[in-house]
């Protein structure tokens, strides 16, 4: 049986930590495989390099999908305290047996509206596709958001990225957008936007 556990109230803080521990476990759940299943947030102690790598490995699983370096946009993977551990944003790990398995993000995005929040950096380990990683490190994603008072929760993937197409379909987000960036025109694919509403 999942157990989620949420931390203690964080929206106002403005420095690293957030208000709540870093590591501190939020839920766990015993797999289909029988192993247990971890989500905890981000620590310092984490590897860097491991969850990078775990990005690539994840992104690259994707047909179609061609890593260009020193492009800025996965930059915030090097240096996550200053990317995610302020204010009402959030970085969480997902562990198998202690091993690193996934990852996912919360980022507040006042740009595009009052109280609405980025799901993003959904990575898992191709090697435990159909584990349930994926969908235990959304369910803490989304009881952290709404325990921090975002109203909306935002995403964006990609055409190549058919997984992650299909859990936000699935889970009832809504495609609002399809973009095609200058990278995205190289691979002949779109960048997809979606959007849910963070109900109880």
């Amino acid at each position: 049986m999942k157990k989620i556990f949420l931390p203690a109230d964080s929206k106002n803080a403005k420095c690293p930590r957030a208000g709540f521990p870093y590591g501190e476990v939020l839920s766990e759940t015993i797999t289909k495989q029988g192993e247990k299943l971890v989500v905890r947030r981000y620590k310092q102690t984490d590897n860097l390099q491991t969850l990078f790598d775990l990005h690539l490995k994840s992104m690259k699983s994707n047909p179609g999908y061609v890593y260009w370096p020193n492009t800025g946009w996965d930059q915030d993977l090097k240096d996550i305290d200053s990317s995610y551990m302020t204010g009402r944003n959030d970085f969480v790990v997902a562990e198998i047996n202690e091993k690193i398995v996934g990852f996912g993000a919360l980022r507040e995005r006042a740009d595009l509206g009052e109280n609405i929040v980025e799901f993003c950096k959904w990575r898992t380990d191709p090697d435990y596709f159909g584990h349930g990683v994926g969908r235990a490190l959304l369910e803490v994603r989304y009881a952290l958001a709404r325990k921090h008072d975002f109203v909306t929760a935002y995403a964006e993937t990609s055409t190549l990225q058919k997984q992650s197409m299909h859990l936000h379909e699935k889970d009832g987000w809504t495609q609002t957008r399809k973009l095609q960036p200058e990278w995205s025109k190289r691979v002949n694919a779109y960048v997809l936007c979606y959007e849910k509403e963070l109900k109880d």
